[in-house]
């Protein structure tokens, strides 16, 4: 199985200094709410520790965030999920996100509905 971590830093679009990720967001996204501009949604993922515990301690929060905000919360569109590991953050679109859950738990469009589902509820 791949380090879910790799997952998180392959599929990011931009990495950047941890310190620099407000002054980012202020540069690219000057007015929050601006026609456009995606929802960012901030993770810290540990530098040890085991798959299951970031999955059962990150993504029922981030779908219930996603359908709170009126999101699909089983696409993520619209979305920017900054994840922070050590002093990096690796700025990931919502769907790459969610990847790395189907990814690491092998899941289908199906399986992954399920879950969304079952989180939802909880």
């Amino acid at each position: 199985m791949a380090d879910y971590r790799e997952l998180l830093r392959d599929k990011a679009f931009e990495t950047v200094a941890g310190a620099s990720y407000n002054d980012l967001r202020r540069r690219r996204y000057p007015s929050v709410g601006e026609a456009g501009a995606p929802l960012f949604y901030e993770v810290t993922v540990p530098a040890t520790g085991l798959w299951e515990a970031f999955r059962d301690a990150t993504f029922p929060p981030f779908v219930r965030w996603l359908e709170s905000q009126k999101l699909d919360p089983e696409s993520a569109r619209g979305v920017v999920v900054a994840a922070f590991l050590g002093d990096r953050c690796h700025l990931l679109e919502g769907e790459r996100f969610l990847e790395v859950l189907r990814d690491m738990e092998s899941l289908t469009s199906s399986a992954l509905h399920f879950r969304v589902l079952r989180w939802l509820s909880d």
